[in-house]
């Protein structure tokens, strides 16, 4: 039977990931791919991976912090490790690395990065692995998010949520008390009027996406079905008092990519319109209109009802977007 959780879908022919001993800070197989002098872009500039956990406390710091900031600023990112061959890699294929900046009374108290503990890094770095292992089992790498006096490691398209302490470690996967069974979003929205979290989920074998409400219990309240042709790539969405907005783009699931093996089985299907969808936050049925086919929507930053229209910010770029690209 084909394999068409993340790690089978997503990660292709990723045995090259092999694995790599050690404990502790642990320069990794990455930096010799880093420096190899080949052309992989993916491992080059911005995406160059870190190639250690660092922990480092009282920070030098250039100019003044406000002594109102106080709190962690994190961010994730795809960060290989362990990385053998890396004409076999590509950058939304990296495990999930966050780094973090404590910051309290006007200092940098401390800098740390961690890799996402998933069931295949911990057996990298020759650490155990608490719990079974979840069946999308992928560090997650894309966002992080603060929820409940929790930090989430997120991811779309398969994996739970990792559940991380307040000094990155990983604790384990974060299923909503139980109430989240599939997939989850890179994305959410949280509206602290409400107190709810809001996802807009896809999976690759899926014909619909899902608009899931996790209310101020902490549990999945709601979820609707949406139907979609071709398993579009629905990497972000917005949300206003009133209306969930949807971006169905034209990156679509390749059966014959993923099944001849292909790191990232997306593509770019001009036979798929694009378009955008409002429906109610409460669900119900969902108004499209067409889309300019000539800008590829990315990610959102603002979304709010003004009268009788609904105004979206968002971050796009000119189409195609090659999902399997080069960068």
């Amino acid at each position: 039977m084909a394999d068409f959780t993340r790690r089978g879908v997503l990660r292709g022919t990723a045995a090259a990931l092999a694995a790599a001993g050690g404990l502790g800070v642990l320069p990794t197989p990455a930096a010799a791919a880093a420096g190899s002098g080949g052309d992989y872009p993916f491992l080059q500039g911005a995406f160059t991976p870190a190639t250690e956990e660092v922990t480092a406390y009282d920070l030098p710091v250039t100019g003044r912090i406000p002594h109102e900031l106080n709190g962690r600023y994190l961010r994730n990112g795809p960060n290989p490790l362990g990385l053998e061959d890396p004409s076999l890699h590509h950058w939304m294929l990296g495990d999930g690395m966050v780094h973090g900046v404590r910051l309290r009374g006007g200092r940098a108290e401390w800098y740390r990065n961690r890799w996402v503990r998933s069931a295949s890094v911990a057996a990298r770095l020759g650490e155990p692995y608490q719990g079974p292992v979840p069946e999308s089992d992928f560090a997650n790498n894309t966002h992080v998010i603060p929820y409940k006096g929790r930090v989430l490691a997120l991811q779309e398209s398969g994996p739970m949520p990792y559940e991380l302490d307040g000094e990155l470690r990983t604790t384990g996967t974060y299923d909503f008390g139980g109430s989240l069974s599939e997939a989850f979003t890179a994305h959410t929205k949280y509206d602290a009027r409400c107190d709810e979290l809001h996802a807009v989920t896809y999976y690759p074998t899926w014909d619909h996406v899902r608009h899931v409400v996790i209310d101020r219990t902490g549990t999945v309240a709601r979820t609707t079905r949406i139907p979609v042709a071709d398993s579009p790539m629905m990497h972000d969405f917005a949300l206003t008092g009133r209306y969930v907005v949807l971006f169905d783009t034209p990156v679509t699931f390749d059966m014959a990519a993923a099944e001849a093996g292909a790191l990232v089985p997306y593509v770019w299907n001009e036979h798929h319109p694009a378009r955008i969808g409002v429906m109610r936050r409460e669900g119900g049925p969902v108004r499209w209109f067409d889309a300019d086919p000539g800008t590829y929507y990315s990610h959102t930053l603002n979304a709010y009802d003004d009268g009788g229209s609904v105004v979206v910010d968002f971050v796009g770029f000119p189409s195609p977007f090659f999902a399997a690209g080069r960068g």
